[in-house]
């Protein structure tokens, strides 16, 4: 039987489920920017092909986070940028991440 994971639409809680670490955010935020799959998250339509819907997902977490317009995902990326990469572009804050862990 194939069990089907919680939703939620609700960055916050799919965020603290979740519990990043450092470099994640980077995977996370590319994955969900080109709706892609990079390192353990992925980002892809939902059921309807059709609708502006992207459903986030992890195996780390027994939980989907739902995107369910073009403005929440652009909101999502927003809330990456500004909560967990000081407000800086993802390269950017990349670039300075992997400084830090050289020094």
């Amino acid at each position: 039987m194939i069990r089907e994971r919680k939703r939620t639409t609700d960055f916050n809680t799919w965020l603290q489920a979740v519990e990043l670490e450092d470099l994640e955010v980077y995977a996370l935020y590319q994955a969900v920017e080109n709706l892609i799959t990079e390192g353990l998250f992925t980002c892809s339509p939902g059921r309807d092909i059709e609708s502006s819907v992207h459903v986030v997902t992890t195996p780390a977490v027994d939980l989907k986070l739902d995107l369910v317009t073009e403005d929440a995902r652009k909101a999502f990326l927003t809330h990456l940028r500004h909560e967990y990469m000081s407000g800086m572009e993802a390269d950017v804050w990349l670039a300075i991440q992997k400084e830090k862990d050289a020094a």
